[in-house]
């Protein structure tokens, strides 16, 4: 195969949602994290996306998406973001190589807009993660945000009955 050919099919295959760069992150991804809703639109109605695609450390776009630093704001992309991965077949209570979860993510950096899609999307807020042992509930409490423990306490509570 030719140089040129060669650099034409690597632009082709960095430009498509699934695509696995050096880096083992897809542009999926990256549209995630940056909560760019336009791109995470156009490449999740590529024939051949996959909401599901797991970059190195096994993590899924909507790891990314609520780990994204602009999510506290319920009006933001992000929260688009999410809503979209999701009604596109995310599966919500992935677990990356650590065990965590979407909701375990998002509790850490205590994005309560992400958190509250979630939770209403069916996430299981009993998950516990493989590498402390913890829920997402108790990582909050351990970060210091009360706020965020104290309404997956409540969510916990009132599955419990």
């Amino acid at each position: 195969m030719n140089k040129k050919i060669f650099v034409s099919l690597s632009i082709v295959l960095a430009l498509t949602a699934n695509a696995m760069p050096m880096a083992k992150v897809t542009p999926l991804h990256e549209a995630a994290q940056a909560g760019d809703f336009s791109k995470v639109k156009v490449l999740l109605n590529e024939p051949e996306a996959d909401a599901n695609v797991r970059d190195i450390t096994q993590s899924t776009p909507l790891h990314y998406v609520v780990d994204g630093d602009c999510c506290k704001n319920s009006d933001s992309d992000h929260v688009e973001c999410i809503k979209l991965l999701l009604d596109k077949g995310a599966y919500i209570d992935a677990k990356d190589c650590h065990g965590w979860t979407p909701l375990h993510h998002a509790s850490l950096k205590s994005n309560i807009p992400c958190i509250k899609i979630l939770l209403a999307r069916g996430a299981n807020v009993r998950a516990i993660a493989k590498s402390n042992g913890k829920t997402a509930q108790k990582i909050a409490r351990e970060a210091g945000y009360g706020q965020t423990a104290d309404l997956l306490d409540a969510v916990e509570q009132l599955t419990q009955e």
